[in-house]
C-alpha cells in the first residue's frame, strides 16, 4: 500500500510540471514579449506620425516597419505569426505575456514621469514673484498681508 501511495505521489509530481513544453517553432514567452512588444510599437508609430505625414503610405510604411524588427529578432514574418496564433489560443499564456507587457508600460510611463518632475523647476522663495504695490489702498477693513522671510505679518 506504501509503495502504491509513493508511486502515486512521484506520478502526480512529474505530472504536474509546472514548465510546459512549447511546440517547436513557438517563440519561446521572453523573446515573444520582447518581439510583440517592437511589432505594438512600430504598428502605433506607423498610425500615429507615419499617417499625419500625407506624402507617405502608412501601410507601406508599417510592413517596412514590422520587417525590421523581424530581421532585429532574426525571425520571419510566418514564425511570428505562428507563435502569435498559439498564444492567443492559449489564454494562460497570452494572458502572463500581455501583463508583462503592461508592466513594463507602467514602468516605463512611471520613468518617464519621474524624468518629467526632475527637470521641472521646483518652487522656492527666490523664483516667485509676487508684484506688490505697497502704494495702492485697500478697501476699509482689508488688512496687507507682507511676506517676510521668516513668516507672513499682517498690517
Amino acid at each position: 500500500m506504501r509503495t502504491l501511495f509513493a508511486a502515486s505521489i512521484l506520478v502526480l509530481l512529474f505530472s504536474c510540471n509546472s514548465k510546459k513544453k512549447l511546440p517547436e517553432g513557438i517563440l519561446e514567452p521572453q523573446k515573444m514579449q520582447s518581439v510583440f512588444w517592437d511589432y505594438i510599437r512600430a504598428d502605433v508609430y506607423a498610425k500615429d506620425f507615419i499617417k499625419k505625414d500625407s506624402s507617405g503610405n502608412d501601410t507601406t510604411e508599417n510592413i517596412k516597419l514590422q520587417n525590421k524588427v523581424f530581421n532585429f529578432y532574426n525571425i520571419s514574418r510566418k514564425d511570428f505569426y505562428k507563435s502569435y496564433d498559439y498564444y492567443a489560443t492559449h489564454p494562460d499564456l497570452m494572458n502572463v505575456l500581455m501583463d508583462s507587457m503592461l508592466a513594463k508600460q507602467n514602468r516605463i510611463k512611471i520613468n518617464n514621469q519621474a524624468k518629467a518632475s526632475k527637470n521641472r523647476p521646483k518652487l522656492t522663495e527666490t523664483n516667485i514673484r509676487i508684484p506688490i504695490d505697497n502704494n495702492k489702498k485697500l478697501p476699509e477693513g482689508r488688512k496687507r498681508i507682507i511676506p517676510d522671510k521668516k513668516a507672513v505679518r499682517v498690517e
